[in-house]
């Protein structure tokens, strides 16, 4: 059961942005009785290979025709981000092939099934998680996982010589034991501890909530082939380049910017996956029309983005069908606030026309929109935060009063490479250019783009996906103590970082709520990182690649479940 990937997390290659945004989460454990969990997906109805409830929805292909049969290769693509190298750390592409989690959350970014745990159980006062393993899950070496795996799985993700992109959100401090491991006193998270072969126990200081949505982004690692590696030498050693997992896929080889494949697991606990194969291709998205032209002579069967008239020409395409929809975060900007003044920050906001950006280069396809829209039940965004609409001749005044250069040319860079997204960043300049902004648009691969962002810091700003940001605990990845890494902005502000501590650990509500009010109003008047428009995202599949399901591929965590693919058969 499996997952595609936020990843974020990144969030950027290895799922940074992921950052990532999902729908608002029930709420904490610490306001309830304790609860076990062991659900069961819906499952559909007696002699279908289907859940008609499915039918129609726009993040699935059901081959309602076409029952499932094994054998065949699926080749994927790298949507957009360069290079991609196979590594360990959290969900998302390509490794959502070869990994299990502990459970994963569906697509409303609420719902939880179980994985590698059939069942769990959080204490009433949101102190203690217990999780009871499956006995029957088996990593690719036939190794059997046991909870001493997946105690040192959360270690390694934990650890910050690792470098994983999901550490930016899971609060590890929060975890008893957590501050001594981050800070090298402790060899181990003492709160995270194996009762047995098959019952893992997670104990926090404090309740905090949405843990238990984070801790679906931790991939469960081979203990026993890892252990003996020290943490700073993990990232480079050979056996992170040859993935084991106990996921539905084992790895087979990854040749740098062509592929990485991988072959059915025949252990996989939950039964042989249908295909044999799945090829995870890089470089295709290169132009619109290398991915579009490979889809058509079917080299491929997932394609990318389509949109504009692309979008028109393949939705009158009967081989294709075009999946997902509005994606959960949208564009923003990430602005580095160690290079970009306050007010500077803002005439940027000021000067940009949303709306002419969503209706004009996407159609129709793209609305604007700022953080509210993340937040519709007003739970956790401000009525009062600062709004950035339209506006050139306040972004002059706010320039003037910044004392602008306007010889100073200011640097953008993106890893997206669309020529959709071309044009949107021409178009940025044009109307920064309106208000005397010169602004130097870089894109770039992802390696080049991680170095320049997160090592060197050597930006102003930055165009990605998918952010606001959208979910409180997300603030924990712009504090002040995650910088440079995740929280690209290099934002720090310490009010704003007590202000989201608390509020994560607040079992009132309406506390809770206040908190993250004021936090929000803070975030939006710095305007470190700001949204712009959320695209109505289709991407193009053959028809014939069944089950294929669509999930937002910047979520931290997002489900794919590739285990379930298959060929229509002629």
């Amino acid at each position: 059961m499996k997952r595609l990937t936020l990843v974020v997390s990144i969030l950027f290659a290895m799922g940074l942005l992921l950052s990532a945004c999902v729908a608002a989460a029930p709420e904490m454990a610490a306001e309830t009785e304790s609860k076990e969990v062991a659900a069961e997906s819906p499952g559909p109805e007696e002699g279908l290979w289907y859940n008609p409830d499915h039918v129609g929805e726009s993040w699935i292909n059901i081959c309602t025709d076409a029952p499932p049969t094994y054998g065949g290769v699926a080749t994927d693509i790298f949507f957009g981000w360069g290079e991609s190298n196979p590594t360990w750390w959290g969900t998302g592409y390509p490794m959502f092939y070869s990994f299990s989690q502990l459970y994963d959350v569906l697509g409303d970014g609420v719902t939880l099934e179980p994985d590698a745990a059939e069942s769990w159980e959080i204490s009433a006062d949101g102190l203690t998680y217990t999780f009871n393993l499956r006995n029957d899950v088996k990593f690719h070496d036939g190794e059997l996982l046991t909870a001493d795996h997946v105690k040192y799985s959360f270690e390694v993700h934990a650890h910050p010589e690792v470098g994983a992109w999901n550490a930016g959100w899971m609060p590890y401090r929060a975890f008893s034991g957590g501050t001594e491991f981050l800070d090298g006193s402790a060899d181990e998270i003492s709160g995270i501890v194996a009762l047995d072969d098959f019952t893992l126990q997670i104990s926090v200081l404090e309740p905090q909530m949405h843990l238990e949505y984070l801790i679906a982004t931790i991939n469960l690692l081979p203990a026993h082939l890892m252990q003996d590696i020290p943490f700073g030498e993990l990232k480079d050693s050979e056996l992170v380049g040859h993935p084991i997992g106990t996921g539905p896929f084992k790895f087979v080889e990854h040749v740098p910017s062509e592929y990485t494949s991988f072959e059915a697991f025949e252990d996989y606990y939950g039964g042989r996956p249908y295909l044999d194969r799945a090829v995870y291709r890089i470089g295709v998205t290169g132009s619109t029309a290398t991915w579009i032209a490979a889809l058509e002579k079917g080299e491929i069967q997932t394609g990318y983005l389509a949109s504009g008239l692309d979008r028109v020409r393949l939705q009158e395409d009967p081989n294709v069908v075009l999946i997902a929809g509005p994606t959960a975060g949208g564009m923003y900007l990430n602005m580095n606030t160690e290079r970009v003044e306050h007010k500077v920050r803002q005439a940027l906001m000021f000067a940009i026309d949303k709306e002419a950006i969503a209706e004009g280069i996407w159609l129709g396809h793209a609305e604007a929109f700022d953080l509210r829209d993340n937040d519709p039940a007003g739970e956790w965004v401000s009525p009062d935060i600062t709004i950035y609409d339209y506006d050139p001749e306040k972004a002059k005044t706010l320039l003037e009063e910044a004392g602008w250069d306007p010889d100073r040319e200011l640097s953008l860079i993106t890893y997206y490479q669309g020529d959709l997204d071309r044009r949107v960043l021409a178009a940025l300049q044009d109307q920064w250019g309106q208000v005397g902004v010169k602004v130097e648009v870089n894109v770039l691969d992802t390696p080049a783009f991680i170095e320049r962002s997160r090592e060197a810091g050597d930006y102003d700003i930055g165009y990605a996906c998918c952010g606001g940001p959208a979910a409180p605990y997300e603030y924990t990845r712009d504090s002040c103590d995650k910088s440079p890494y995740p929280n690209w902005s290099r934002n720090c502000n310490e009010e704003m970082d007590a202000l989201v501590v608390s509020g994560i650990a607040e079992p009132d509500p309406e506390k809770r709520r206040d908190l993250f009010y004021q936090a929000t109003e803070i975030a939006t008047e710095s305007a470190y990182q700001v949204a712009l428009f959320r695209p109505d995202r289709r991407y193009a599949i053959s028809k014939d690649l069944c089950n294929y399901t669509y999930r937002e591929y910047l979520l931290v965590f997002s489900d794919q479940h590739p285990d379930r693919w298959y060929l229509r058969s002629e």
